[in-house]
């Protein structure tokens, strides 16, 4: 046999192939029960991945708000108060505290930050808020 004959009786299975399937399909839709049954399940899937879309931006954002959270413990430790001041601070317990500085410090190495690219440091915004409760300017620095 050669490899134009091999061709034509492989198109002729994907011909017989793409005709069954389109009977098939035929056949499901003219079926109340099938047709129906697929609207519920294409319904299912479009909810099931909306539900995922949600929980991923969700996920994220809390992760996000972990990393805050666990740079600030992070700031208050380097200003010189022990870890459990800092944790009772924000009322965490050890172990949450713990893991918070961790995600903030895996993070901070997984972009590659030796520390805060602001041109204003901590302290700066510090005073920042303690000067704008006053008259005065703000005098960062001083």
């Amino acid at each position: 046999m050669g490899s134009e004959a091999a061709r034509a009786i492989r198109a002729r299975q994907r011909e017989s192939a793409a005709r069954v399937e389109r009977l098939i399909r035929r056949r499901d839709e003219r079926a109340l029960i099938g047709s129906s049954r697929r609207q519920r399940i294409k319904a299912a899937a479009r909810e099931g991945r909306l539900a995922l879309r949600v929980l991923d931006k969700a996920g994220r954002s809390v992760a996000d708000a972990e990393e805050r959270v666990g740079r600030a413990l992070e700031r208050i430790t380097a200003e010189g108060l022990p870890r459990s001041d800092a944790y009772a601070a924000l009322d965490l317990t050890r172990a949450v505290g713990d893991r918070l500085i961790g995600l903030a410090e895996h993070a901070q190495r997984r972009t590659g930050d030796a520390g805060s690219t602001d041109v204003r440091s901590d302290r700066d915004v510090g005073a920042a808020i303690a000067h704008s409760e006053t008259a005065y300017p703000n005098r960062v620095g001083s």
